[in-house]
């Protein structure tokens, strides 16, 4: 596959019904973190999106100064430690689906 053909699956191609993936908890803890989970098909690219915006409250005690800067605050009702189920969540979802993700080799 050349990376035109990969752009377009990546872009186009429906993989992963995220609605069905979470449950009713977690949705109201990525709604409270301002992530929308949609009733849909997301394609590689949306569900990536939605994986970009949690990791932006990702935080590690060996981060250095400037990375910690980066983080964003975790927002009232959501603990640090339900953030780290979430991940882990989509960590499994990854997984689940990394077959029907598109590879490229060049």
């Amino acid at each position: 596959m050349n990376f035109y053909e990969w752009q377009k699956k990546y872009h186009e191609k429906k993989i992963i019904k995220l609605i069905e993936e979470v449950t009713k908890k977690e949705i109201k803890t990525l709604q409270k973190l301002g992530i929308e989970i949609e009733n849909k098909i997301y394609t590689e690219y949306e569900y990536e999106i939605l994986k970009l915006e949690l990791i932006k409250y990702y935080k590690n005690y060996d981060m250095d100064k400037e990375e910690l800067k980066k983080v964003k605050p975790l927002v009232n009702g959501v603990t640090r430690s339900k953030y780290n189920e979430l991940l882990e969540k989509f960590y499994q979802i990854d997984k689940k689906y990394e077959n029907s993700f598109n590879k490229i080799s060049f």
